[in-house]
């Protein structure tokens, strides 16, 4: 193989991807696939990669589609005061309201950090620092320095 790294990509194994199942349906897949030239299998894949943006573009719009519901969910919801609503096969349909956050001024946070004495939060993690500020705001307490935080809704859908 070509590229800067293959010399160096021999001196390595192969990382497959770690989903165990979905590279069991790859193999499946790849022992029945006849034709293996590489114009036949480049081909293939020129086909698949072209069904795979059609199906992506139709995924996108229903994206829109189901974030359109979803909003129009939460105000009815709120306006009707409830917070889940059971359908008739037995789903569940839910909207909580959530917490985002993220970090605005890293240096102001990590004086934040010195300051409260959690030096051990130093190689800070966004989910780290928004697990904490989440802590912090239930327990009443305020958010660190350098912290943004906004509101959204969660909508669960359970089968």
């Amino acid at each position: 193989m070509a590229g800067k790294y293959a010399d160096l990509a021999k001196t390595y194994p192969a990382a497959l991807p770690k989903d165990g199942a979905f590279q069991a349906n790859v193999e499946a897949l790849k022992k029945k696939v006849k034709k293996r030239k590489p114009a036949d299998l480049a081909a293939l894949y020129d086909r698949l990669r072209k069904e795979k943006d059609v199906l992506d573009a139709q995924v996108s719009e229903h994206n829109v589609k189901v974030a359109a519901a979803e909003q129009l969910l939460w105000a009815a919801y709120e306006q009707a005061g409830i917070e889940s609503l059971a359908l008739t096969d037995g789903r569940k349909i839910g909207v909580t309201d959530d917490i985002s956050v993220s970090i605005e001024d890293r240096e102001q946070l990590h004086a934040w950090i010195r300051t409260n004495k959690l030096e051990s939060l130093m190689t800070v993690y966004s989910k780290t620092v928004e697990s904490l500020t989440k802590q912090r705001l239930l327990a009443g307490q305020p958010a660190p320095d350098g912290v943004k935080l906004g509101s959204f809704k969660k909508t669960s859908y359970t089968k």
